[in-house]
């Protein structure tokens, strides 16, 4: 099939079981940035694989390492282009579109698997270059690649001390962001490639199936698909694989939030991935030099900016002020793109809890319920950790402690603990249905086809 083709033996992970195994991989295109391989096993036009290597050359690299720093060891990138191990089994499920290999990194003297070269692995069964997220998902796996290599790099370039498994782990621990940090980024990549490559109508890059899929969230949640609507988000990465897809969503979302705001844009970016920093201080800590005005003249400590950037975040989900300008700018978009979070009735919540009052959340998870303009006091007893505020469409929020109720059109409840291996604390809901003529709103979306759900693989497997 690609006779008189150079040839490589690589080892790939299997994406169900994080087994390595072997591929014989056939170079199809190459240029002084990259090397485009195929397995050998799989029929691919050498020209598409041309094409793939100038689109990485001439937007991809070009755009993505400028934003966040270039990659290590500096060689060129090798491309693999594979049909990923991942059970997938047709339209509606998630797939492994791609993934980058920490082990690659390393000598095999430590990793007897490490192909020692960077290098991407990326599907082409459903994944396809015709497919819309193709090329998004080589910038959001050279982010990972970046991110963690460059990291790897200021720590320990040479691996001097490193000879066995406990010493390498300790090695990636004080290396690797949470995940949730690291995947925030990538999916920032995704919105750099596209904004660069032209890729929506309107011009300003974003990736719109996920914005569709929040503002479908309550319509997943009834089929089981999503469970958004019950507070799932980035924060505690993967805790349920089931809706791991909630994750990549709802990280876009939070990210362009925090590129909006920030003074010079996507320059937030960098220093997040540049932070001292492996958790959420990296982010608290960037939105201080970044996003000015933000957190007034007060000297927050930590613990509380991550709460105040958690509930403007959730805010701007429901308020949508159109305008940074605006009074109550940052409860939005800047107009970028509306949102339409799923608000919580007992009758979505019935099959979960008997009362439609209470729901367990999970550290950085929030929920809206339905105030319909009333008032809404602080529950006596409330866990530690939980928050609530009254959020009105008028671009307002009154925050509900102890001594003062807060009201509005939605109550917003959420956890507001940074540490996110923490277990769930039960919040309170109003309880309320919402009237049948409230049920519409802007940005809902309806009858999307059920596309393929693009993932990648996170550590341990991805090691």
């Amino acid at each position: 099939m690609y006779a008189g083709k150079k040839q490589l033996s690589l080892s790939a992970i299997n994406g169900i079981d994080g087994k390595p195994y072997d591929i014989q991989a056939v170079l199809l295109a190459e240029n002084d940035a990259c090397c485009v391989y195929v397995d050998s096993k799989v029929r691919f036009s050498p020209a598409v694989a041309e094409r793939i290597a100038q689109e990485y050359k001439n937007r991809i690299a070009l755009n993505i390492i400028g934003a966040f720093g270039g990659y290590y060891p500096e060689d060129r990138l090798v491309i693999l282009l594979m049909d990923i191990v991942d059970g997938y089994s047709g339209q509606g499920d998630t797939y492994i579109a791609g993934y980058f290999s920490m082990k690659d990194v390393f000598p095999k003297r430590l990793i007897g698997n490490s192909n020692e070269m960077p290098m991407l692995y990326i599907d082409i069964n459903p994944g396809s270059p015709n497919r819309s997220d193709f090329y998004p998902t080589i910038a959001h796996e050279l982010q990972h690649l970046i991110n963690f290599s460059s990291r790897l790099e200021k720590k320990n370039p040479d691996f001097a001390g490193i000879n066995t498994q406990p010493e390498l782990d300790a090695l990636i621990e004080s290396v690797q962001q949470d995940d949730w940090v690291d995947e925030g980024l990538s999916s920032a990549a995704e919105y750099i490639y596209n904004k660069a490559a032209g890729n929506n109508s309107a011009g300003k890059g974003h990736i719109q199936a996920k914005i569709d899929y929040y503002n479908q969230a309550d319509d997943n949640f009834a089929g089981n698909e999503s469970n958004i609507a019950a507070g799932n988000n980035f924060f505690t990465w993967g805790e349920d694989d089931k809706f791991v897809y909630d994750d990549y969503i709802t990280v876009y979302l939070f990210f362009q939030w925090l590129r909006i705001h920030a003074e010079n844009g996507a320059d937030i970016y960098r220093s997040i991935a540049e932070s001292e920093y492996a958790d959420y201080r990296a982010v608290t800590d960037a939105a201080r030099r970044h996003i000015p005005g933000f957190f007034g003249d007060t000297e927050l400590a930590d613990e509380q900016a991550w709460e105040l950037l958690l509930e403007t975040w959730l805010a701007a989900n429901y308020i949508n002020a159109p305008e940074k300008e605006a009074p109550g700018g940052f409860f939005g978009y800047n107009g970028e793109f509306t949102l339409r979070p799923a608000v919580l009735t007992p009758a979505m919540l019935a099959p979960l809890v008997s009362d439609g009052k209470t729901i367990s959340l999970y550290p950085g998870e929030g929920v809206y319920s339905y105030l319909g303009g009333g008032t809404f006091g602080y529950p006596p007893a409330s866990p530690a950790n939980i928050r609530y505020a009254g959020l009105d469409t008028a671009g307002s929020l009154s925050r509900i402690t102890q001594g003062s109720p807060g009201a509005g059109k939605a109550l917003l409840t959420f956890n507001a603990n940074p540490q996110a291996g923490a277990g769930g604390e039960t919040g309170a809901l109003t309880g309320k249905e919402i009237p049948p003529a409230e049920k519409t709103a802007p940005g809902r979306v309806t009858g999307m086809p059920a596309e393929p759900r693009p993932i990648d693989i996170r550590p341990p497997v991805r090691f």
